[in-house]
């Protein structure tokens, strides 16, 4: 009888480190995942009256070999537009030098074909009706469709309720992770400021220029990481163990 005991001690024992260490994997960080950054008319625009022109650019990145790479998905919104270049700043550096970006670092996008540096959007807007941003002052990185964002042709551009993708490789010692969260970081702080030019908007043909801002979903729930199948596994093999296990001793 003692013996019984202390194997199903032991069983219970073993169980439990193996759920331990199986629990630890379900409740690890997740890998990194998007953000979205919005260009509308309520973070600021060089329009008085809104034209209706909005566009999104979903931020994702993952770890390529020693780099990590930054997918850009880059959406039109439903109103008659053409997107033709939209440009980031890091006002505590240049980005493209921190992150080892050339105009050459392009996947060759059909919409966005050319990355123009040291380039600006020339203007003045004024952000939540408050503060006023020189759109000037964003001039690092820009994906445009002509080799530069001084408007031009807009045929071949971005139009409305169309998508893209842009790849770009990013040279940092951080993780995917630690790189997701140094931009989001960089929006939140306003040390990264965004803006994005349209043309032929609506059937006026309007133009604006939009600033950037993050967007949150607000019925969205917390990033959750799904169990992998083996780790299910696991739990309900350990669940099954340490219910015999408790048999066995009230016996």
């Amino acid at each position: 009888m003692k013996m019984n005991k202390t194997f199903s001690t032991l069983i219970s024992s073993s169980l439990l480190a193996a759920g331990l260490a199986a629990g630890s994997s379900l409740i690890a960080a997740p890998s990194a995942s998007a953000f979205t950054l919005k260009f509308e008319h309520s973070n600021g625009s060089t329009n008085n009256n809104p034209t209706g022109a909005y566009a999104k650019v979903d931020f994702n990145f993952s770890e390529v070999g020693n780099d990590v790479q930054l997918q850009l998905d880059v959406t039109n919104g439903p109103v008659q537009s053409k997107l033709m270049a939209f440009g980031l700043d890091w006002t505590l550096g240049d980005l493209a030098t921190e992150f080892g970006i050339t105009a050459t670092n392009n996947s060759g996008n059909n919409f966005f074909k050319h990355i123009v540096l040291d380039d600006s959007l020339n203007g003045n807007t004024k952000v939540n009706g408050v503060n006023n941003q020189n759109l000037s002052d964003i001039n690092d990185i820009f994906f445009s469709k002509n080799s530069n964002i001084d408007g031009g042709n807009p045929n071949g551009a971005l139009e409305e309720n169309k998508s893209t993708t842009i790849s770009l490789t990013l040279d940092t010692n951080m993780s995917a992770t630690d790189t997701e969260q140094w931009f989001e970081d960089a929006f939140n702080n306003n040390t990264i400021l965004a803006a994005a030019r349209f043309q032929s908007v609506t059937s006026a043909g309007l133009s604006d220029k939009l600033i950037g801002g993050l967007y949150e979903d607000l019925n969205s729930g917390p990033r959750v990481q799904v169990p992998e199948p083996s780790s299910i596994a696991a739990l309900a093999f350990i669940g099954g163990g340490m219910f015999l296990s408790r048999r066995r001793q009230s016996k």
